[in-house]
């Protein structure tokens, strides 16, 4: 993406996160520190406890308590969503703690708030659960 340092002054990105691993995580949050000007406003969505979590396998959660960021491979959607969206076979399913978020996400950019819910679905579920919305700059 051929996009000049400085640009953007606010970014919001819904569920970048959800279907990669660690190391291409890394990758979006360096392009976007490069990419924002100072004091950007950048809004990121994360897996926390929802749903989902609730379909992980005992050994899988024992590994997210313990690292705060919890990546399966091995796990694929297929199916649809209520709007007929077919997810691709590539997408795999990742969990962040928000102690993760603040220990990790925050070697470039600045963490302003973690906000619970702040979507208003089961991207993350409210306290006392760690899964709050990042909000960066």
């Amino acid at each position: 993406m051929p996009v000049a340092g400085n640009t953007y002054d606010f970014i919001y990105a819904i569920s970048i996160f959800t279907p990669f691993g660690e190391a291409v995580q890394f990758l979006w949050l360096e392009l976007w520190a490069c990419v924002s000007a100072p004091d950007t406003i950048l809004i990121l969505t994360k897996q926390g406890r929802n749903n989902s979590y609730d379909t992980l396998t005992q050994e899988a959660k024992v590994r997210l308590d313990a690292h705060g960021l919890y990546y399966d491979e091995r796990i694929v959607f297929y199916s649809h969503d209520a709007v007929g969206f077919e997810y691709p076979e590539a997408f795999k399913l990742t969990f962040h703690w928000a102690e993760y978020v603040k220990q990790h996400w925050t070697k470039r950019l600045d963490l302003v708030t973690l906000a619970h819910r702040a979507r208003g679905f089961d991207q993350d579920d409210p306290p006392p659960m760690a899964g709050p919305l990042p909000v960066l700059v």
